[in-house]
């Protein structure tokens, strides 16, 4: 195999990669709408001709549930995220890519420990938040605590920033969006969710306990897979320039 054919034949690798990953959140999020919707018509009907529906009767098929199947799915594909970025420190000494092994693994921690609830609860009790707009005294608490996580990042990040390449800058500004589309979902989806959540509510097709969790914990997982796909990518294109540089 020329080196050429080897370059061309990794990179469709990471395209298929990518496909995995998002086949894994269609797999978890089907597994959830199994779970809210195994004892509706018509579909306990379905599922009792081909098995027993009261097998879906399980909360660890919820992608809302902390340590669930999903979750631990989300797990995973933040560790790789940090793993590919200490590879790429490794390989270019680049502060950003520091960075951002030590972000995702934050991410591992905090979804793996419950540290933003955690946290809440001791801000909520610190600072005595009251309900409102909605919100629970807790969700503030919460908001406190990852307010203060994100500012000492985004401190963290200026200065990584500033000690890095432009490649190395370039790769950061999209993750950059990524993380903003993922505290989107992860923080504002989710307090748009326990604001005006609908109860006893039936759609046609999807219940209104099963959709909000779909585009909440479904778009987080999406982004992730994304994320993972793209640090995948950097490390395809380390892998091809060292080959290039071989061949010269």
């Amino acid at each position: 195999m020329t080196i050429r054919n080897e370059i061309l034949n990794f990179g469709r690798t990471t395209f298929i990669f990518l496909l995995l990953l998002l086949l894994g959140d269609l797999y978890y999020v089907t597994l959830h709408w199994l779970y809210i919707n195994h004892d509706d018509e018509p579909w306990h009907g379905i599922l009792s001709a081909l098995g027993n529906p009261e097998y879906f009767d399980n909360p660890v098929y919820s992608i809302e549930i902390d340590r669930g199947y999903a979750e631990t799915y989300q797990y995973l594909k933040l560790a790789w995220s940090s793993v590919m970025s200490f590879c790429l420190l490794a390989k270019s000494r680049q502060a950003l890519y520091l960075f951002w092994a030590i972000f995702f693994f934050y991410l591992l921690l905090d979804d793996f420990g419950q540290l933003h609830e955690r946290m809440g609860n001791w801000f909520n009790a610190e600072m005595d938040y009251a309900p409102m707009y909605g919100l629970r005294a807790h969700d503030f608490g919460e908001l406190t605590f990852i307010g203060i996580v994100a500012a000492a990042f985004l401190i963290g990040g200026i200065l990584a920033y500033k000690y890095s390449t432009v490649s190395a800058r370039k790769s950061s500004t999209i993750l950059l969006g990524m993380t903003l589309a993922l505290a989107f979902f992860g923080v504002g989806a989710d307090l748009i969710n326990i604001a005006i959540k609908p109860e006893g509510l039936k759609m046609a097709l999807l219940s209104t306990t099963f959709l909000p969790g779909a585009i909440e914990d479904g778009g987080e997982m999406i982004v992730v897979s994304v994320i993972c796909w793209f640090m995948y990518t950097l490390l395809w294109k380390s892998y091809a320039s060292s080959i290039a540089n071989r061949a010269t």
